[in-house]
């Protein structure tokens, strides 16, 4: 959840290819997948989804987390966990800086 919802922010191609792969692999359905991708917040999510993806949109955004979005992601991560989350947030809003930096294309889809 996190992770589309920054490599959507920022646009970076490799990222978004890279990542619905992996959430596909994981069992994300794949509307979910294309809603975060287009940078909505899709319905259907868990509680634990819903809170990572709140997290994420309002940090590359440039905002503070809310006050409630971020006890609510204690509440439902535990503390050590929301921490690790915003670190992962932090590192793919790196990686997708470097990316775009490069201009690293998605590869071609043969299907």
């Amino acid at each position: 959840m996190a992770i589309l919802t920054v490599g959507s922010a920022f646009g970076s191609r490799f990222e978004l290819y890279a990542h619905e792969i992996m959430a596909e692999a994981f069992g994300i359905s794949t509307g979910i997948i294309a809603a975060l991708a287009a940078g909505g917040r899709p319905e259907g999510l868990n509680e634990q989804e819903a809170i990572a993806h709140d997290v994420a949109s309002a940090l590359v955004k440039g905002h503070v987390v809310p006050a409630s979005t971020y006890n609510q992601a204690v509440k439902v991560l535990g503390q050590n966990e929301t921490g690790e989350l915003i670190f992962l947030i932090s590192g793919y809003c790196l990686i997708a800086t470097v990316l775009n930096g490069f201009d690293m294309p998605a590869p071609e889809s043969n299907g």
